[in-house]
């Protein structure tokens, strides 16, 4: 099989204002997911790493890294209805021919190599499957609707023995055809890869990067 990831890079950060280069631990976020996937990209894992974005900088810093730049239209930027989807539907015929694809976002820093090779390796074994996607478990009393999801107010039980309501941990695998077929990263036969509520950091708002380097300086997160 052959293998790219795609990384979009906004430069309208409504929550975040400027997060690309915000800095982490005394380095830009960017860096972080760049610095994995230059070691993704020395062990083949993927054939090519793509960066999308409007932004000279952006591309120009792409390019210095080892990346291809691809030019997203600017206006996808400030355009509220652009999703993740709409995007991955414009800028695929812009990639080489691969069977699979990887979507990744520079706001999960803690993302492993070892867990992307695992997301490729799903796809490669299995000709059944057509996409790929990371969970992370919450143990939490979760309502909806004025209602309980995971826990009956009638019986209390301990946190950590609910059963676990799963967030999406924002890395995406899915074959190229697939994509074509169902017009979705998420689609056909699924499967799901779990990883822990670090690695699973997502850093939309400036709480979120405030806990991301929390967890660098506690220790629990080898500084880069």
């Amino acid at each position: 099989m052959s293998n790219c990831i795609l990384v979009p890079i906004k430069t309208n950060n409504k929550r975040l204002p400027g997060k690309t280069f915000r800095p982490l631990a005394g380095k830009p976020l960017y860096s972080y997911l760049f610095d994995t996937l230059m070691k993704v990209k020395a062990s083949r894992t993927a054939r090519e790493v793509y960066v999308y974005s409007s932004d000279k900088t952006i591309l120009s810093l792409a390019e210095d890294w080892g990346f291809s730049p691809l030019k997203q239209p600017p206006e996808y930027d400030t355009t509220p209805s652009v999703t993740g989807d709409f995007l991955i539907e414009k800028v695929i015929p812009d990639i080489e021919e691969v069977d699979v694809i990887g979507w990744l976002h520079i706001t999960t820093p803690f993302l492993t190599p070892a867990t992307i090779r695992r997301a490729v390796s799903s796809l490669e074994n299995s000709s059944e499957l057509d996409s790929v996607f990371g969970i992370t478990p919450r143990y939490n009393r979760f309502w909806y609707g004025g209602k309980p999801v995971n826990h009956d107010t009638k019986k209390l039980i301990r946190t950590q023995d609910l059963t676990p309501v799963y967030e999406e941990a924002d890395f995406y695998f899915f074959r190229r055809e697939s994509f074509r077929k169902y017009g979705k990263r998420v689609c056909g036969n699924f499967q799901t890869i779990e990883v822990d509520r670090i690695e699973a950091v997502d850093i939309d708002c400036l709480e979120d990067l405030l806990y991301a380097e929390a967890l660098i300086k506690s220790g629990l997160v080898p500084k880069r």
